[in-house]
């Protein structure tokens, strides 16, 4: 008995010597090239593995190695699971794997050998992960078919500065789900020498795909006179199916806590995803700009339209400006859907009362299935001038309602569509 734990002990401290190939341990050194390769391709060719490590901490790759091989496992024995179910198991891990991605960055992005460059900083993440055999990008099943590439990869992680802010750094990570991806972000600000994680945002503990930050995209305005800025960030949920899903947007500055930021606007609005881009953000020291492809509602032949969401932050929130649209048709059907205290600055100020009461008819009305646009009588009444006519032609559900055909008179000025005039059209 006492020769066979004599034995055991020294099995055990040359195991701890000389690592093997075991597939449940991370084999660092063969990796080494593949790090070689990676610090090439993202400009970091100064730096050795030894120092990655260094920056990154062995401990902290590990862990991330572990959540990554058990999220993958657990995703491959799901089944009988409702359409866009996210596994119980898995819910947790996926916030235990978006924390331990942040805590790496945390420690890159303040480390002394990469405080320089964004990219070094990227690189050096990467290159840790991937010597833990968590390499981050599209695995080879999201090649043939992203619906189905499943839980537990890595797709992205990014450092980069935004523009205009010399003092800031962004980092996102991107991790795989069926039929979409779930991005989280986060913003650091410079502090005494130092990056302090000042904004983020996650989505953690969802039951199906719709709560992930799928297709994500944000924009940071230019600083103002005293050097404030806000952070503008949309998604559009991941499903399975269908073109038609939710763009989701928030209109926040930081906060008292890096999770706690303060929301100035949060909305959601439908989106055609077939489009490319899916959606366009922008912003600007005063506001900001959202466009993309959603439904028109007063003709279900014509289907879809270009829509334009653009405000301006004033001290109590949000404010619609011009653009409402691009097109005086478009513009017509946006108009119809504004609560009459939006809509009234778009009409006509000598006939406001009469305007009201067409407004309050046709909003009433406000489904797919009775109307279409005359095409024929679409046309300008005095193109010099930028007036319009849109006929609609209602059915004849909608006849104790509505005329079965209605004129519109659109002038644009200065660049903003306004109603001028409805009657009926005989």
């Amino acid at each position: 008995m006492q020769s066979f734990s004599s034995f055991t002990l020294i099995l055990f401290m040359t195991l701890m010597l000389c690592p093997g190939r075991s597939t449940g341990a991370p084999v660092v050194q063969d990796a080494q090239s593949d790090r070689d390769a990676i610090y090439r391709r993202e400009g970091r060719g100064d730096m050795s593995g030894a120092q990655v490590f260094d920056d990154i901490g062995k401990t902290q790759v590990g862990q991330i190695a572990a959540t990554v091989h058990e999220i993958q496992a657990l995703g491959s024995q799901t089944d009988s699971q409702l359409p866009g179910e996210v596994p119980k198991a898995i819910r947790g891990l996926l916030t235990t794997l978006k924390h331990q991605l942040r805590d790496i960055i945390i420690k890159q992005v303040n480390a002394r050998a990469s405080r320089s460059s964004p990219a070094r900083m990227r690189a050096a993440a990467r290159a840790a992960l991937a010597g833990y055999g968590v390499p981050v990008g599209e695995p080879e099943a999201w090649t043939h078919d992203p619906f189905l590439a499943g839980y537990g990869y890595v797709l992205g992680l990014e450092i980069e500065r935004p523009a205009s802010h010399p003092d800031l750094l962004v980092a996102k990570t991107r991790l795989a789900i069926p039929c979409g991806d779930d991005t989280s972000f986060y913003l650091f600000k410079r502090n005494a020498g130092r990056y302090e994680l000042a904004l983020a945002l996650e989505a953690n503990g969802y039951e199906t795909l719709l709560g992930a930050q799928s297709s994500f995209a944000y924009s940071i305005s230019p600083p103002d006179g005293r050097g404030n800025f806000f952070v503008v960030a949309a998604d559009v949920n991941a499903w399975c199916t269908s073109r038609w899903q939710g763009l989701r947007y928030k209109v926040m500055r930081i906060g008292s806590s890096p999770y706690e930021p303060q929301f100035i606007a949060r909305a959601e609005h439908g989106v055609l995803i077939d489009k490319a881009p899916m959606f366009k953000l922008t912003t600007r020291v005063d506001g900001f700009r959202l466009s993309f492809w959603e439904a028109q509602s007063l003709d279900g032949g014509i289907m879809e339209r270009r829509y334009v969401l653009n405000y301006a932050l004033t001290g109590s929130g949000l404010k619609r400006i011009a653009p409402l649209a691009f097109r005086p048709e478009d513009f017509l059907d946006e108009w119809i859907h504004l609560p009459w205290a939006a809509a009234s600055e778009w009409v006509e100020p000598s006939r406001l009362a009469e305007l009201q009461s067409w407004h309050e008819r046709l909003q009433a009305h406000n489904n797919h299935c009775c109307s279409e646009f005359d095409l024929d009588a679409l046309r300008p009444y005095r193109p010099r001038l930028k007036t319009w006519r849109v006929v609609v032609n209602f059915s004849d559900e909608l006849a104790g309602q509505l005329p079965p055909r209605v004129a519109f008179k659109i002038s644009r000025r200065r660049g903003t569509f306004f109603i001028e005039d409805i009657r009926p059209k005989t």
